[in-house]
């Protein structure tokens, strides 16, 4: 299953997305849940918080899972985590002109597998280096809880 969830303003990318793994879906390797951002949903297993920072070469990016993990699990059908994948964008910061900085959307993160729920500090901060999350984002959105497999959306 694929579950996604984005911002209102990530309608475009989204869609371009799905158009591409669409085909999947048709022979039967993957179902799609598209998570409406405007609806509260009350099992919702992932949460994908999007922040930029003005000025600075880094995105602040955060992926959290929420405490009705099984809960969604369970209503959507997922024999477990390995089943879920959320595919996150946002805004970067790349290169720059007479000293500014350009802002262009991006693929961020690619498709992240959940594979697990907990994992060690070392991953963490691997992966808070990897996809440049910003330690003000961390404070917030802890990572600890997460185990990810990054999976080339280029394989699509």
């Amino acid at each position: 299953m694929l579950l996604v969830q984005h911002c209102s303003s990530d309608a475009q990318n989204i869609a371009t997305l799905l158009q591409k793994i669409a085909v999947f879906e048709k022979q039967g390797k993957l179902t799609i849940q598209v998570l409406n951002p405007d609806i509260a949903y009350s099992p919702l297993c992932i949460n994908a918080a999007f922040e930029t920072s003005e000025g600075k070469n880094s995105l602040l990016t955060t992926l959290a899972l929420t405490q009705n993990f099984s809960s969604a699990l369970k209503i959507a059908g997922a024999k477990d985590a390995q089943d879920f994948v959320l595919v996150a964008w946002g805004k970067g910061v790349k290169g720059s002109k007479g000293g500014k900085s350009a802002p262009k959307w991006e693929k961020i993160s690619g498709a992240l597998g959940l594979k697990k729920l907990s994992w060690g500090k070392k991953d963490a901060a691997h992966f808070a280096h990897f996809y440049g999350i910003s330690k003000e984002a961390l404070k917030f959105y802890p990572l600890e809880k997460l185990i990810v497999e990054k999976m080339a959306l280029s394989k699509l």
